[in-house]
C-alpha cells in the first residue's frame, strides 16, 4: 500500500498535458482555458446608463436649475441622442447609451415627471457622474481579461460571449480508467 502522497507524486510524474482543442462557447463551462483573452473594444463600449429616469449635464444643475424639460426618450440600442441645452434633459432607460452633452443620471425615483418637465425632488443630493457606467471601466481594447489555466465558469463565459466570442481554445478533458483488484472486492449484488 502506499500513501496518497505518493500516489500524487507517481501520477505527477506519468500524466501529459492535455492537447488543446477548440469548443463552442456553450459547451466551455468547467473547461480549462488555453489562452490568453484580449478584450477586442473597451468594455463597456460606450457609457451606458445604469438607471431608468432622466441624463443630464451637471452643469445644469450647478447653475441651480432643478426643473428640466425632457428633450426627448431613449431606449437602450439607440443612437445617443443630442442634449439641447442645460436646461433639458432626456429619459433614459437602462442600458442606453448615455445622450450627447449629458453626464448625469437621476433614477425616476428621485424625481416628479409631469407634463414634458421633470423635477429634482432633492437636488442636493445628486452626484456627478452618478448612474453611469463609463466607457472602458472595466478594461480597455487589448487589455488581457483572462489567462491560460483559467478554470472557465459562467461568468467567465459571459465576459467571452460579451466579445463576441463563439469558440475558445481550452484544454481535451482527461480520460481516466480505475482498475481496481484484490480477492476481497465482490460483484455489487454479492454479499461480501
Amino acid at each position: 500500500m502506499i500513501t496518497v502522497e505518493e500516489a500524487d507524486a507517481l501520477l505527477a510524474r506519468h500524466v501529459q498535458p492535455c492537447d488543446t482543442v477548440a469548443v463552442p462557447l456553450a459547451d466551455a463551462a468547467g473547461r480549462v482555458l488555453r489562452e490568453t483573452v484580449l478584450t477586442d473594444r473597451d468594455q463597456p463600449p460606450f457609457s451606458r446608463v445604469a438607471m431608468d429616469g432622466i441624463a443630464l449635464s451637471y452643469a445644469g444643475l450647478l447653475k441651480g436649475t432643478t426643473r428640466f424639460r425632457v428633450a426627448s426618450t431613449q431606449a437602450a440600442g439607440e443612437a445617443p441622442h443630442r442634449l439641447p441645452d442645460a436646461g433639458a434633459c432626456v429619459e433614459i432607460m437602462t442600458g442606453a447609451a448615455l445622450p450627447t452633452g449629458c453626464d448625469t443620471v437621476v433614477p425616476y425615483e428621485a424625481l416628479e415627471m409631469g407634463e414634458g418637465e421633470a423635477a429634482l425632488r432633492h437636488p442636493e443630493g445628486v452626484e456627478a457622474g452618478q448612474n453611469v457606467h463609463r466607457r472602458g471601466a472595466d478594461a480597455r481594447a487589448g487589455e488581457t481579461v483572462l489567462d491560460t489555466g483559467t478554470r472557465l465558469g459562467p461568468h467567465h463565459v459571459a465576459v467571452l460571449a460579451s466579445m463576441g466570442r463563439t469558440r475558445v481554445q481550452v484544454s481535451k478533458r482527461h480520460r481516466v480508467g480505475v482498475v481496481t483488484t484484490g480477492d476481497e472486492l465482490v460483484a455489487v449484488d454479492a454479499v461480501p
